[in-house]
């Protein structure tokens, strides 16, 4: 991610929780992700592979069901 940082001019990277980062009135846009619960903004809703409904029991169920929707 850092490498990929450097292809954008005056980029400020940041370490520390959200609420400390200094963004003052700026919008704040972000990809929904399990470990986004505490950022405030504009949620952005991540692309799934499939919609499965219902819960599995083992990761390789829900995977095949997974492949077999794809």
């Amino acid at each position: 991610m850092l490498d990929l940082s450097k292809n954008i001019n005056k980029i400020k990277v940041f370490v520390g929780e959200f609420d400390q980062i200094p963004i003052k009135n700026s919008k704040v846009y972000f990809k929904e992700h399990p470990l986004n619960y505490n950022y405030k903004g504009i949620k952005d809703q991540r692309e799934w592979i499939c919609k499965v409904e219902k819960p599995f029991t083992s990761f390789f169920k829900h995977w095949n069901y997974v492949l077999k929707e794809i």
